[in-house]
C-alpha cells in the first residue's frame, strides 16, 4: 500500500503544507456560513409556518394532544434534516442523497398516518381539499424561496438539492395544515396534505436542474 501522509494524501502527491492550511481554513469558514445561513433558515421558516398555522380561525381537533405536539416536531426535524443536507450539513456521500429524499416523504406520510381518524363525520377525502393544498403548497413556496435567497453560495451545488429542499420546505408546509386542519380523515390527510411535500420536491426538483449550471 502506497504511503500516505496524516491527511489522507499519498505522501508523492502531498501539497504544501501551506496550502493545505489554507484549504482547511477556507473549507471550515464554508462550513461556518453554511450552519449560519441554515440556523437563519431554520428560525425564519418555523417562525413563518407556525405562524400561518396559529394565525388562522381554525384549529385540528387533535391539537394539545401529545400525539399532536409529537407530530408537529416529527414534520420539523425531517423537514430541517432535510433542508441541512441541501445546505451542505451532515451529508452522505453520491447515491445515498436520493433514498435519503424518499425516506423523507415517507417519514412525513407515517406522521400523517399517526393523526388519522377512522370517524366518517371528518368528511369525504375531497372535502376542503384544494384550500389545504393551497395553503400547503403556498407556505412550501414562500419556505423555498426563504432557503434559496439564505442558501446562495453555499448550497451544495453537485447534489438533487432542488429535491432535498423542495420535499424539506414541503414538510415544513404541512405544520400550519397539522395546526389549522380539521379534517382527520385518511383520505383527506393522505391526498391532500400528502401532496404538499411530493408536488414541492417534484417543482423544486426539476426547477434546480433546469437552472444548475452545466
Amino acid at each position: 500500500m502506497e504511503p500516505s501522509t496524516q491527511d489522507g494524501w499519498p505522501e508523492h502527491a502531498a501539497p504544501p503544507a501551506a496550502l493545505q492550511a489554507f484549504i482547511q481554513n477556507d473549507l471550515a469558514a464554508l462550513a461556518r456560513r453554511r450552519r449560519l445561513r441554515l440556523a437563519l433558515f431554520a428560525a425564519f421558516g418555523l417562525g413563518l409556518a407556525l405562524g400561518a398555522g396559529w394565525g388562522g380561525t381554525h384549529r385540528s381537533p387533535a391539537a394539545g394532544t401529545v400525539a399532536h405536539w409529537a407530530v408537529l416536531i416529527g414534520f420539523a426535524l425531517c423537514g430541517l434534516g432535510l433542508s441541512a443536507m441541501a445546505f451542505g450539513l451532515s451529508l452522505p456521500a453520491g447515491r445515498k442523497l436520493r433514498p435519503l429524499v424518499g425516506l423523507g416523504v415517507a417519514a412525513g406520510l407515517a406522521l400523517l398516518a399517526v393523526m388519522i381518524s377512522t370517524d366518517p363525520a371528518h368528511g369525504s377525502p375531497l372535502s376542503h381539499g384544494g384550500g389545504c393544498l393551497l395553503m400547503g403548497a403556498g407556505v412550501a413556496v414562500a419556505l423555498l424561496l426563504l432557503a434559496v435567497g439564505l442558501g446562495r453560495n453555499v448550497l451544495r451545488r453537485h447534489a438533487p438539492t432542488g429535491l432535498l429542499l423542495g420535499v424539506g420546505v414541503g414538510l415544513l408546509g404541512l405544520i400550519p395544515l397539522h395546526i389549522g386542519c380539521p379534517i382527520l380523515s385518511a383520505g383527506h390527510l393522505m391526498l391532500w396534505h400528502g401532496l404538499v411535500p411530493v408536488l414541492s420536491g417534484g417543482i423544486a426538483g426539476i426547477a434546480w436542474a433546469l437552472m444548475e449550471p452545466a
